[in-house]
This record gives C-alpha cells, sequence and structure tokens, in this order.
C-alpha cells in the first residue's frame, strides 16, 4: 500500500511539472496564485515526496542502516528537485529561480526530519553532523 501512494504521488507530481513546463497548470495555478506561492508549492511537492518515499522505504531497509537510507533517499529527492529547477533554464514557459530552489530543498529536509520523528529514529541532542559522521568512509 505505502509503495502504491508514493507511486501515486510521484506520478502526480510528474504530471504538475509536465503541466507547469508547458503553462497548462489550469486550476492547479490557482492553488498558489499568492505572492511566494511557487516557493511553498515547490516545499509541499519535494517535502511530502520525501517523506513518503522515506516511509515506504523504512519497510524494506535493513536492519542498522536506516541513517544511511534516508540520507540517499533525501539527496536522490534533491537531486531530482535541483535538476527539474535547472531544466527551467531551457523551456519558454518556466523561469529558474534560486529561491525555488532552496524551497525544494527546505522541503526535502522537512519530509526526512518528518519522516524520522514518526519512524522514532531521531534522538534528541543528536546533530546533523553527528549523524554524517557515523557514514562509512
Amino acid at each position: 500500500m505505502a509503495r502504491f501512494a508514493v507511486s501515486l504521488f510521484a506520478l502526480a507530481t510528474a504530471l504538475i511539472v509536465a503541466l507547469a513546463d508547458t503553462a497548462n497548470l489550469g486550476f492547479l495555478y490557482n492553488v498558489y496564485a499568492f505572492p511566494d506561492g511557487d516557493k511553498a508549492g515547490h516545499f509541499a511537492l519535494y517535502g511530502t515526496l520525501t517523506l513518503l518515499v522515506r516511509l515506504a522505504i523504512h519497510r524494506l531497509q535493513a536492519e542498522g542502516r536506516s541513517t544511511h537510507t534516508a540520507l540517499k533517499i533525501s539527496f536522490t529527492v534533491a537531486l531530482v528537485a535541483t535538476l527539474d529547477e535547472f531544466s527551467q533554464l531551457w523551456l519558454p514557459a518556466r523561469s529558474a529561480d534560486w529561491l525555488d530552489l532552496l524551497g525544494s530543498w527546505a522541503g526535502v529536509a522537512a519530509g526526512t526530519s518528518m519522516a524520522a520523528l514518526i519512524r522514532g529514529e531521531a534522538c534528541a541532542g543528536t546533530s546533523w553532523w553527528q549523524v554524517v559522521a557515523q557514514l562509512p568512509h
């Protein structure tokens, strides 16, 4: 069920990106037709995608590798968001914006954090650099 939800949301996200790329958002344009609404849209889309993928993958990961898997998922979604934003340089209906990219990255960070809290993986007093220091070299 979780994989189905992730697949459905990923498909919806791809559809929204494709519609935006061709300037055919229709009624979806009204969803974020407020100042900086596109940044909120980036945050919500990529944050939700990260959260859903992270929660779905949790069931498939090997014991003791949750931190590494979470970081791989986050970096992968952040890379997709980055490629999406930079692809807009060549699309006449779109315009690349650093703040949109920052909104996407913030969404990825929020989605990863929420998944860790939901799954009980967040430890009080653990800093991000402590998590990174545990990665294999």
